[in-house]
């Protein structure tokens, strides 16, 4: 008895599908239903459920969400996906990610029922056999097509090869069954004129694991700590060695030397010095910090980025989890360098005057209190008032005094949010004498009082 679920937020739809399909001819029973994605997930966790019909549109969570956190969750459950939505991208992302098939709900007629499920039912047996023994099932070898970048068309993988041979183990992984005809010759040719397809493959070699979902863990290794440094743009054949050994595992960095890689990216210095730019990449990909770590790095580092705008750092920071191999993240820290070096107009002064420059902005951010002078910042960056003044402007996009009003109303607004002090304090901390003329400020350029703006 196969027990399913539906999960579906248009009520009707989901009673209809429970009414009328004929479960029971076919050995399926509905055991729950759910009328958005989280309450599904609610379910799975106090009722055993084998077959999932999700619909893709749907509150809280959508379908194509809740099949990713399965797969992260439950991955023994199927999922067969309904939706009222013909367009190919729909069935391309719920393919990808493992569905068994998948229903329009607008062309389901009475006639048609039966040979729907059946081909449902045929398809789960399928892969509930695929859980046997990997090498009795599919001998010693195999194939693993991977992706080096997003949305990829997967028909193009079905086109080259039949679909009953292409097995999902995971989100953009396929190991597909080898046959003697298989040729690694034909496969790269295949790739290398097809280069726009985005998949990469290597042939692989099978251990005797007991189960897809072991194979499944030692590729997610392999992709993540591996291919993640190993990937070159145009290389589309890797030799895929699994499991990987002791020595190719990458270790957790300790804190403190996490904390100190992030420091260096902290800072602007690798913004200016070519070399040091170079270096730092170099010592990024040497030290092989596992994925985890290295996407932490980089938030931890953006947030403290205070050399751009707000809504740059928000772009920046959604990029970083769009990338997929060590080459990614160097393409973005090198666009990201030319963003920032063309914004302060770097090429027409010496690296050592936009140096002194970010550096004395760095010492007015570092102020408890915000209540520092032209001349003192002047002097702390070693120029003249008004050579200081002229670079500033040429080189921020702002003049000094209204890069600080910013600065200080950026210092308040932190404030308000974050803390109880009253108002008037909160003005001194962020270097505004008067408090009436903080709250004119505040109003002119925020549009808000200080305490509305807190409350």
């Amino acid at each position: 008895m196969i027990k399913a679920m539906i999960a579906d937020d248009e009520t009707l739809v989901r009673k209809g599908l429970i009414t009328v399909m004929p479960w029971e001819k076919f050995d399926i029973r509905i055991v729950g239903e759910a009328s958005n994605g989280l309450r599904a997930l609610e379910l799975i966790q106090s009722q055993e459920v084998d077959l999932l019909f999700t619909d893709l549109m749907m509150p809280e969570l959508n379908g194509l969400e809740l099949m990713r956190k399965l797969n992260a969750t439950h991955p023994h459950i199927q999922v067969v996906v309904l939706t009222c939505y013909p367009e190919f991208e729909y069935v391309q992302e719920s393919l990808r990610l493992g569905a068994i098939d998948y229903i329009l709900k607008t062309q389901l007629e009475h006639e048609k029922m039966d040979a729907v499920l059946q081909q449902i039912v045929q398809r789960y047996h399928a892969r509930q056999a695929s859980s046997q023994n990997v090498v009795q099932r599919y001998g010693d070898s195999g194939w693993l097509f991977m992706t080096d970048q997003p949305n990829v068309d997967y028909s193009a993988l079905v086109r080259k090869y039949e679909a009953e041979r292409l097995i999902p183990i995971g989100e953009d992984l396929w190991f597909m069954i080898e046959r003697l005809s298989d040729s690694e010759q034909l496969i790269r040719e295949w790739l290398d004129n097809d280069a726009k397809c985005g998949w990469i493959t290597g042939r692989v070699l099978l251990h005797k694991w007991e189960t897809l979902q072991e194979l499944q863990s030692q590729v997610r290794c392999y992709y993540e700590r591996e291919l993640f440094y190993r990937y070159e743009p145009g290389i589309r054949y890797y030799d895929v060695v699994i499991p990987l050994t002791d020595s190719d595992v990458l270790q957790d960095w300790k804190e403190s030397d996490l904390a100190a890689l992030t420091n260096q990216w902290v800072s602007r210095d690798w913004i200016t010095d070519d070399a040091l730019f170079q270096s730092m990449l170099e010592q990024l990909t040497t030290a092989r910090l596992p994925v985890k770590q290295l996407r932490r790095l980089f938030y931890d580092a953006i947030v403290r980025w205070n050399f751009a705008e707000k809504c740059q750092i928000a772009e920046w920071l959604y990029s970083i989890d769009q990338l997929t191999f060590m080459e990614d993240w160097k393409a973005l820290l090198m666009r990201t360098r030319d963003t920032v070096r063309s914004m302060y107009k770097r090429e027409q002064y010496p690296n050592e005057i936009v140096t002194g420059i970010w550096k004395a902005i760095e010492y007015m951010q570092q102020q408890d209190q915000l209540n520092f002078t032209q001349e003192q910042i002047a002097k702390a960056a070693n120029m003249s008032r008004g050579y200081f003044s002229q670079c500033f402007k040429e080189i921020t996009g702002k003049g000094f005094q209204e890069y600080v009003s910013d600065m200080r109303l950026d210092r308040a607004k932190e404030l308000l949010t974050t803390t109880t002090i009253p108002i008037y304090i909160i003005a001194e901390q962020s270097g505004f004498k008067d408090e009436k003329y903080f709250s004119r400020l505040f109003l002119a350029k925020v549009g808000k009082l200080p305490s509305d703006y807190r409350s």
